[in-house]
């Protein structure tokens, strides 16, 4: 389990912030959107 006390380190910081961006500007597709291109 992980503790509610651990600390991301800077690079996971950084990443997760990279990702809530593009989330924002659309540069992402969902997963739902994925089996329905694929027919899944």
């Amino acid at each position: 389990m992980i503790g509610e006390n651990l600390e991301l380190n800077e690079k996971t910081k950084k990443e997760l912030e990279e990702r809530r961006q593009r989330i924002k500007s659309g540069k992402f597709i969902s997963h739902e959107e994925v089996k329905r291109k694929f027919g899944l």
